[in-house]
């Protein structure tokens, strides 16, 4: 069963300065509030980038309370686009694309929360499907599992989890994982007891390697990014770990300093080629529209 990779929004604030203070005391004999003006210091910056070729910890700050959105623009679901893995584009907006908004949210409140005690937060993971990625923050991203947004449908705990973007990364890291499913999958309990026949488990594994860093051309902006290569190959096996089913799926990501995953590209099932040419989903981060 594989499952795509999620769209990581990191906040990117402001450089700390001062700014015209509107909010100046007008009461009687308070002087004018307009003295006040340029005496306001606004908060530092989460985050700076410092464009030297090394993505650090906190390059990558994801903040669940901030109640803030990135604007992305994307295929709709059932379409493909061309792409060219090689190529540091990743095209503008096309007839069409839809504008989506993704956020990392908290988890509290959702029906899943209890099966992941140490997340840090929850992202849309598959939106044709309905999932969610959730994570936790420990030298760097890092996937705990995935969850069904509907109640009782899915909610599978990796073990171990699955570092997603180490931190710190540069140019040529590699890394595999290879983590047990458990849990809910589409309203089946995993691992599938039967008895004398045998126990069905789900093991999905995970092969990464940077091999670049350049300045990508997006519909928002240039920015310098790493492109981070990554394989998902998902099986079913029995109790002596023969695999019964089967798949495989490529993704290819875009990171940048601050801003995370500024886009993605991911392949058919089972693509044979490292540098696909056709896409069921491409994903970029774009300029907001105005209200």
């Amino acid at each position: 069963m594989i499952r795509r990779l999620l769209p990581l929004l990191c906040l990117v604030g402001c450089v700390e300065t001062t700014a015209p203070n509107r909010e100046g005391d007008d009461r009687p004999d308070a002087g004018d509030p307009r003295d006040a003006w340029g005496t306001a210091t606004l908060p530092a910056a989460p985050c700076v980038p410092d464009d030297d070729g090394v993505l650090a910890g906190e390059e990558l700050p994801v903040d669940p309370t901030a109640a803030v959105s990135a604007s992305y623009l994307v295929n709709p679901a059932g379409s493909t686009r061309s792409v060219a893995i090689g190529a540091w584009t990743v095209g503008g907006a096309e007839t069409g694309d839809e504008r989506v908004r993704l956020a990392a949210d908290p988890l509290s409140g959702a029906w899943f929360a209890g099966d992941f005690p140490g997340a840090h937060h929850q992202a849309v993971f598959d939106r044709a499907e309905g999932l969610v990625g959730v994570h936790a923050l420990d030298d760097g991203l890092v996937l705990l599992g995935l969850a069904s947004e509907a109640r009782g449908e899915t909610s599978l705990v990796y073990s171990p989890p699955v570092p997603l973007l180490p931190t710190p990364l540069r140019d040529g890291d590699t890394w595999t994982v290879e983590a047990g499913a458990e849990g809910i999958a589409d309203g089946v309990e995993y691992p599938i007891d039967w008895g004398l026949a045998s126990v069905l488990t789900l093991h999905h594994t995970w092969t990464f390697a940077v091999d670049g860093h350049d300045t990508l051309s997006l519909p928002a902006m240039d920015v310098p990014a790493h492109r981070v290569r990554v394989e998902v190959v998902a099986e079913a096996r029995n109790a002596v770990g023969f695999p019964i089913e089967s798949e495989s799926r490529r993704v290819v990501l875009w990171v940048a300093e601050c801003l995370g995953v500024v886009a993605r590209a991911r392949s058919r099932v089972d693509e044979p080629l490292e540098d696909f040419t056709t896409a069921t989903e491409l994903l970029r981060l774009a300029l907001p529209e105005a209200p």
